[in-house]
């Protein structure tokens, strides 16, 4: 069966969208704004490859990464690093 979108009336449009009987918060505008950063599952996806092999990947120094956060845990990967590797690719591969 198709999912069901249903939009709140004009008069309260600020409240969320209802999809199959859940509640979607509007995303807000700084939301919409183009992504400059990727987590590292997310470029896992963008790329085709497993978490796991992103995160041996970064130590190997295939990806440009930005640590953030006490002791750099946080890992994001820049979106031109992840746009670069998919023009010129890679001789061994990431997986």
């Amino acid at each position: 069966m198709p999912a069901r979108i249903t939009v709140a009336s004009p008069e309260q449009a600020p409240s969320p969208l209802l999809l199959k009987n859940k509640i979607v918060p509007r995303s807000p505008p700084a939301a919409r704004l183009e992504r400059k950063t990727y987590t590292v599952r997310e470029a896992a996806q963008v790329l085709g490859f497993g978490r796991n092999s992103m995160y041996e990947a970064i130590p190997a120094g295939r990806f440009t990464v930005i640590r953030l956060g006490l002791g750099g845990r946080k890992i994001v990967i820049p979106r031109e690093a992840i746009e670069h590797l998919l023009e010129v690719g890679t001789d061994d591969g990431v997986a």
